[in-house]
């Protein structure tokens, strides 16, 4: 990514009785004042979902966030993995992961 430059990458992902899913999304943050983005939705109903996302800040001065959301409604498996990376001082990165099923209140 050039100085400046902004990426995100967003993903809806839904797991039906008996499917696998294994994805996810890597940005590198190479020059100063990028900014990156990752932001995963996933929904088992009875499905294997895998959720990766990886951000790698090697510059001062960059800002990124991950987060990655999970939903179980009928069985089914959510694995979410996060990872954060910084070389330098000055970077600013975040994540966020949680996986849950909906309260029958």
């Amino acid at each position: 990514m050039g100085k400046d430059a902004v990426a995100r990458f967003y993903s809806i992902i839904v797991g039906s009785p008996g499917s696998e899913y294994d994805l996810g999304s890597r940005i590198f943050l190479k020059n100063q004042g990028t900014r990156a983005e990752i932001v995963a939705r996933a929904i088992s109903n009875g499905g294997k979902i895998t959720a990766r996302g990886h951000l790698i800040g090697e510059v001062p001065e960059v800002k990124a966030h991950l987060e990655c959301r999970g939903l179980l409604l009928n069985g089914g498996s959510i694995y979410a993995i996060p990872e954060l990376e910084g070389h330098v001082d000055g970077v600013e990165m975040s994540h966020e992961a949680a996986v849950g099923k909906i309260a029958q209140e």
